[in-house]
């Protein structure tokens, strides 16, 4: 039974709704009408308003959490970009940056937001902003990597990439953009080598065994390339055939 005196009990209940708007909403009325100063509710009711599409009871929400203007709009720029509203989020990111809130993590978001709506150089821009302002996260750098894929630009999705790795080495994602890049390049032992960290990562990647099994016979490894295809094939749904 739920304990009326912990607020940590309405937390969890409310997380365990997360997929039912409905009751979570409930809950957390509830909650706040025991702890009307917890900052964690008012949080909580922004996002679940926010993705019933309710964004002025979010904002009053937010604010209720003590979050001030910036950071109001960076909330509701996640919840918009939670549910695929690019242009939505667009804006608000934009609105958190003209509020002074200058931070690598803001214009990552944006990139992405512009990248979804199709406006590649901007979120190009967007992106090299900020590996400008947090060097230290690979995120940037394989988002200037998959754009510069977009363009054909192997060679400059490899730099970004190969830093990406380099920083957050368990991504598997960063090692799969990072050998399809090399493989555009058409430098196939970098190729391969990345699809190796790939399948360490996730050894039941029916792609990457189809993929590593291409690279091995441009190296000319046919006997190597079949036990590839093979693996692939016994991964894959009966009904898919190879195509590569």
């Amino acid at each position: 039974a739920l304990d009326p005196e912990n607020p940590e009990a309405y937390k969890g209940l409310i997380k365990a709704h997360s997929a039912r708007p409905a009751p979570a909403l409930a809950a957390i009325e509830e909650a706040l009408g025991r702890w009307p100063q917890e900052r964690d509710f008012w949080l909580l009711k922004g996002e679940v308003v926010m993705g019933l599409g309710r964004e002025g009871e979010a904002r009053e929400a937010y604010v209720q959490a003590g979050q001030d203007e910036a950071e109001v709009q960076l909330h509701l720029g996640d919840e918009a970009r939670r549910q695929g509203n690019w242009a939505q989020a667009q804006s608000h990111y934009e609105q958190a940056l003209r509020e002074g809130r200058e931070r690598g993590r803001i214009y990552n978001a944006l990139g992405e937001c512009l990248a979804a709506q199709g406006h590649n150089p901007e979120a190009l821009a967007a992106f090299r902003k900020a590996a400008q302002l947090e060097p230290e996260s690979g995120v940037a750098y394989a988002n200037i990597g998959k754009v510069n894929l977009r363009y054909e630009r192997s060679l400059e999705a490899v730099a970004a990439l190969e830093k990406a790795v380099e920083l957050m080495p368990k991504q598997a994602g960063f090692w799969v953009l990072l050998g399809a890049a090399q493989a555009k390049a058409g430098k196939y032992p970098q190729a391969l080598a990345a699809y190796q960290q790939v399948l360490k990562l996730q050894p039941e990647n029916a792609q990457i065994w189809c993929d590593q099994g291409t690279a091995l016979l441009r190296l000319g490894r046919a006997a190597e390339a079949l036990v590839s295809y093979e693996r692939y094939l016994a991964l894959q749904p009966a009904e898919n055939t190879l195509t590569q």
